[in-house]
C-alpha cells in the first residue's frame, strides 16, 4: 500500500518520498496527461517544481507525482500519457461521490500551488487528533520495547505526574494509557487506513 522512493539531494543527503497506493489514500488523484506546447494556456510543467515534485515511473510506464512542500502534499496517479517530456493538459477523473470531497480538496490545492508556486497553509488545516496520534505512537514504541505501563506513562505524561496520580481513586492515568495503547494497536492492524480517506 505504500512505497518509498529514495533520491540523492545534493543539499541535504539521501531525501525519500513516500507514495500511497490509490486504494489506501482517497486524496490521490488519476490524471491522463495530454501532451502540448509550452505555450499552452492551462499547461502543468512538472519542471516548475522541481524542487517539490518526484516523478516515479515503473518499469511499464506508468507514473506517479508526489507533490511537496513543508506545508503540504498532493500525488497524483498518471493513468495515460506522460509528465516527463514536458508540458501537458491533465485531465482529471474524480469519478464516484465515495472519494469526491478528498479528491476536490487535492484539486484545490494543486491549482494553487500551480498558481502561487506553493501550498498555501489555509489548505492544509492543523490536524486536531495529531497530538493523540503521537501520544499513541510513543505508548506503542514503549510497549514493543518491553516497558510496562507506568513506564510508558512516565515517559507520556512525566515522573511527578504518575507519582502523583497512577494510583489515584479514578485510576483515569493508567486508563489513559490503556486506550492510548489499544487505539496503536488498531491503527497497526490496519486502521491507520482510515486516516487517509
Amino acid at each position: 500500500g505504500i512505497f518509498v522512493h529514495a533520491e540523492r539531494d545534493t543539499d541535504a543527503g539521501q531525501h525519500e518520498w513516500l507514495f500511497w497506493a490509490p486504494d489506501l489514500d482517497a486524496s490521490i488523484v488519476q490524471v491522463q496527461a495530454e501532451q502540448v506546447s509550452p505555450t499552452a494556456v492551462g499547461a502543468f510543467d512538472v519542471s516548475r517544481f522541481a524542487g517539490n515534485a518526484d516523478l516515479l515511473r515503473d518499469s511499464a510506464g506508468h507514473e506517479w507525482l508526489l507533490l511537496a512542500d513543508e506545508i503540504g502534499r498532493v500525488q497524483l496517479e498518471v493513468t495515460s500519457g506522460t509528465l516527463a517530456d514536458g508540458p501537458a493538459l491533465l485531465h482529471f477523473d474524480v469519478t464516484g461521490f465515495r472519494t469526491f470531497s478528498a479528491k476536490l480538496k487535492t484539486l484545490a490545492r494543486l491549482e494553487a500551488l500551480h498558481r502561487i508556486g506553493r501550498f498555501p497553509r489555509a489548505l492544509f488545516p492543523f490536524e486536531t487528533s495529531a497530538a493523540k496520534w503521537t501520544r499513541a505512537l510513543q505508548a506503542y514504541d514503549g510497549m514493543c520495547a518491553g516497558a510496562s505501563h507506568r513506564e510508558i506513562g512516565v515517559a507520556l505524561f512525566g515522573q511527578q505526574r504518575v507519582r502523583d496520580d497512577w494510583n489515584a481513586r479514578s485510576d483515569y492515568l493508567h486508563s489513559q494509557v490503556r486506550r492510548l495503547l489499544a487505539f496503536a494497536r488498531r491503527m497497526v492492524d490496519g486502521g491507520y487506513k482510515s486516516l487517509l480517506q
